[in-house]
Order: C-alpha cells, then structure tokens, then sequence
C-alpha cells in the first residue's frame, strides 16, 4: 500500500531579519534570502552565512520583488521595486550588470536551452573567436604607476566582466513587471525581445502585472500568468507566446550575446582608466596647489594681478618682488622644488602611461571586435532576422576611431605640456639656487632662448588665472586639464599638414572613409559618443524579436 511520506524538521536557525522571498540554489548547496528591509543575503546549506548586501544607495525603503539564479548556480539576479535589477556573482557579491526597465520588476526567471552547444562557446560553424590569439592582455588598472607594475597582466577578467564566457547551454533571463512588459536578455545581459502583453476582451482602462514567467527548454514558448485589474476587480489570466525567432535564432543571439559581453567589459574598462586619468589629475593640481596657495591668496589680499605677473617680471628682469623672493627662499626652497618636481614629473609620465598601455590598447580591441560584428551585420541571412544593423556597428567604428585620434593628439599636448612643466622647473631651480646663494649645476645655468619660450609659454597657460576663492587656486593646467572635461576644447591644436590637406580636399573628407577628427571635442566627450554608440549597436535584436512575438493563448 502507498504511503505517504512525512515531513520532519531538522533543525532552525535565526536570519539578521524577516526573510520575503527565498531561493535554493540550482547548483550549489546555497540558499538566496530577501529580508524585508531589501538586503539580501547568500547562506550555505549549514546555513553559514556568505554574504549580505544591502538595496542600491543603501535605502532601506528599497524592496526585493524577485530573486533568479541563472542555470550554472554561478550568478543571482535580484529584481526591485524601483525597476532595478542587480546581477550579482555568488562568490564575493560582486554587481556584474544592473539592468534598468523604468518600472517595478514584478517577476524574474531564468531559463536555459539545453539543445545550445556546451563549453559556454558558440557553435563553429557560424563563429569562431579568436580575439586572444591577436589581442593582447589588458593590464592591470593601479591608481599609481610604477615599473614593477607595468608588465604585470592583470589577474582579472577584464575581457570577460560579465561572467559569459564557459556556460554550458545558451540562457534567458525574463523580467516581467507590474506594467505589463516582458523584457528578455540573453545570458542576463543583452536586452533581446522586449514587448507588452495585451489582455483580450478589455477595452479601456485597466491594470496589468505579470505574476509569474516560465520560458521552456527550446525556449520556443513562454507562459505568463498576468493579473488584470479593474474598478470592478481583478482576474488571472494564463496566456502563452510563440517565440519561433528566438527559438530558431539561438544560435544567433548567442553569438552577439557573447560579443556584446566581451565589448561591454572593454567598455567598462576604457571608462574606469578615464577615471583613473582625471584622479591623477587631480593629484597634480592639488599637489601644486598645495605649496601655491599661501603666496596665491597673499598676493590677492595686497596686489592686484596673477602669480604669472610676478613670475614673468623674475623671468624678464631677473629680480623678484620681496613677497616672491620670501616664497621662494623660505617657503618653496629647494627641496621643495625638487619634491615638487618630481612629483608632477611621475603624474605626467602616469598619465602618458594609462593613455599608452590601457586606453590605446582597449580602444584597438574595441575596434577588433567591433570589426567582427560588422562581419556578421552583413551576413544578413543569419544575423539580418535578429535585427542587427551595419549601419550602427560602422557608426561605432567611427566613433572608436575618432576616440583613438583623440588619444593622439593629447599625447602630443602631453609631450609640449611636460617639455615646457621641466623648462621652468629647471629655470626656477636655478633662480632659488642664486638667491641662496648656492652654486648653481652647468647643466641648470646654460639656458637656451628656446628654454627661455618655453618658459614664458608654461606661466601664460598654466598661471595666468586670477584667485578662485571657492577652489583655493590660482593655477591651472589648462592645455591637459581640459581634455577631462565634459566641454569643448578651449585651446585647439593647430592644423597640422594632413588636416590642411583635408581641408582644401572636401570630397576626400566628406567620403566616410576616413576617421574622423573632432578638434573641438575632450577626450572626455568622445568618451560619451562612443558610449552611446556601443548602446545603439545592440538595441536591434530587442526591437525585431518583439515584433515577432505572436500571442497564441490565453484562458481566465
């Protein structure tokens, strides 16, 4: 006789709050907890706690609505009420990719094709990735530069941020939301169909959130459950779609999915260098600041003029004001000067070296991959279905080059800038080595009338602002400064042969076949625009999948 089994309780143990949602692990013997104040935390079998995040910004009022793992245990999705969703590695809690879908996320699953090609590779016969045969690996990202650094490869997965490559099948994850919408990306990540359901029999106004999500094996059909509200109540509804494109597009998509990972951590890790440049940045100037600031603010109190005045007048006459004597001997020194000096000397060379070894070299993978898709963009027999258009992928490839002239031309304002920074240091070097007097080195004394330029050209750039008293500075290092700004150029470079000759040629530079080369846009800027480019590419699939979702059932 059949009988039935008896549930019995084990053992307890208390959580940090109230748990609202729960979820085991599809691999690993880990349980995902959403507690009512929205953290959320990873617990072991043991029930060990792994880790415990809190909601984005930290606000307490910030509620988890749905927890999804994807099929390899290896990645948690966790949706909010505030329309965001934090993909998160199980490990150490890293956020992998947020996805923003403007509304609140009622429902997360995460389905798997179990027919797609293992080793988290896309099959052969369609693509073949060979970027790390001919790329090189990016190096590490260091606040500071130094030599034992330069050569060491970066032990993260730069490439590989999220977390896409070496799965076993090609997975979806589907976000339903209060509104109505259904939202697919492939592997979590790439926006790929996007539509809203539409509730037969109801004309008018009405509510309509998706409760529940199941996509199958195939990943041919997906069921909802949507519940309808209207002033006289609400009512579920079952309702199935034909997702015949995704289905028999898999392939397809896997192979963009896949790409769109491999560019978007290059991305990512283009924007944390131009990060990293502003910081040295900023270093710099408040390195200078620093022992400016008594003389500057001095000087504004009992003068009128710039510290540039005084120090042109030393330049052209050879004797200081008191005021810039005592700051030179007294305050600056020699020593001073010195430390100074190298100081700024290693933040230049810094910069040169993140510009050199991380922007330039990430941009030309960029374009090496962005290469590769233009190659499937224009195999329209298989990529055409999925939406993806040649036209935006050529756009990127533009915006990459224009973003890799702009990385020339401010190494070459880089190079004028710390040819002139040495010429003054050197002159004024010597200057406080004479009112000391110390002996002055050959090598400082013997001073070109090409120095002398360079010197004069170094205080008109960079000291001839007048006291900020917000900022507490009266220098700038404009010439540089304002490639990282979010602004035009205010100091242009000249001309130079090949620009004139585009210019008096405007069939050639009008053609579409040359890169172009914004002379009023910051590195910053072209930062931006290829920012928005990469975005355009892969919106495609999104908009021609959903137009191929075709409603097949519905029942109450």
């Amino acid at each position: 006789s059949f009988q039935m089994a008896s549930f019995r309780q084990t053992e307890e143990r208390n959580v940090s709050g109230e748990v609202d949602l729960m979820l085991w692990s599809p691999k690993l013997d880990l349980i995902a907890l959403a507690l009512v104040q929205g953290q959320v935390a990873l617990h072991r079998l043991s029930r060990k706690r792994v880790w415990l995040r809190a909601p984005p910004g930290g606000k307490e009022q910030n509620k988890v609505k749905s927890l999804a793992w994807r099929p390899d245990g290896k990645i948690l999705a966790i949706a909010y009420d505030t329309g965001r969703s934090r993909i998160r590695h199980v490990h150490n809690a890293d956020i992998i990719h947020t996805i923003e879908v403007g509304s609140c996320i009622s429902t997360l699953t995460w389905a798997s094709d179990d027919s797609s090609a293992t080793n988290g590779e896309p099959r052969s016969d369609i693509y073949k990735d060979v970027s790390k045969t001919y790329l090189p690996n990016l190096p590490s990202l260091n606040k500071t530069y130094s030599a034992s650094s330069a050569n060491k490869n970066s032990d993260e997965n730069v490439d590989d941020s999220k977390m896409l490559k070496y799965q076993d099948d090609f997975n979806v994850l589907v976000a339903g939301t209060v509104n109505g919408r259904v939202l697919l990306y492939a592997y979590g990540v790439l926006l790929c169909a996007e539509f809203e359901t539409q509730v037969a029999g109801y004309i008018g106004d009405h509510t309509k959130q998706i409760v529940s999500a199941l996509l199958s094996n195939r990943l041919g059909r997906l069921t909802l459950v949507v519940e309808s509200k209207r002033s006289i109540g609400k009512c579920l509804y079952l309702q199935s779609y034909n997702l015949t494109t995704l289905r028999d597009k898999s392939q397809e998509l896997q192979v963009v999915a896949l790409k769109y990972g491999q560019t978007a951590s290059l991305l990512g890790y283009l924007t944390a260098t131009v990060g990293a440049i502003r910081e040295v940045w900023e270093d710099i100037l408040l390195e200078i600041d620093s022992k400016l600031v008594n003389y500057a603010q001095e000087k504004h109190r009992t003068s009128s003029g710039t510290v540039s005045d005084d120090l042109l007048e030393l330049l052209m006459f050879g004797t200081p004001s008191d005021a810039l004597e005592k700051f030179l001997r007294h305050d600056l020194t020699e020593k001073g000067l010195k430390k100074l000096g190298h100081s700024i000397d290693l933040c230049y060379c810094n910069i040169q070296n993140y510009v050199l070894k991380h922007l330039q070299t990430v941009t030309e993978a960029l374009y090496f991959h962005f290469c590769d898709l233009r190659g499937m963009a224009r195999w329209e027999e298989r990529f055409g279905t999925i939406g993806l258009s040649e036209a935006a992928v050529a756009n990127v490839l533009q915006c990459t080059g224009a973003f890799l002239m702009k990385l020339m031309e401010l190494l070459q304002v880089i190079d004028s800038s710390m040819r002139n920074f040495r010429a003054f240091f050197r002159w004024l070097y010597a200057v406080i080595l004479r009112l000391s007097d110390d002996p002055v080195p050959a090598g400082v004394t013997h001073a070109t009338q090409q120095d002398i330029n360079f010197v004069a050209e170094f205080l008109k750039e960079n000291f001839a602002v007048e006291w900020d008293e917000a900022n507490r500075s009266s220098f700038s290092l404009e010439r540089v400064g304002q490639y990282l700004k979010d602004e035009p150029l205010t100091f242009q470079v000249q001309n130079n042969v090949w620009c004139q000759f585009l210019e008096a040629n405007p069939g050639i530079k009008n053609s579409g076949l040359l890169v172009p080369h914004n002379l009023d846009r910051s590195l910053v800027q072209e930062h931006s625009h290829l920012e928005k480019a990469v975005g355009a590419a892969f919106v495609g699939p999104a908009d021609a999948l959903g137009r191929c979702t075709v409603k097949e059932l519905q029942t109450t």
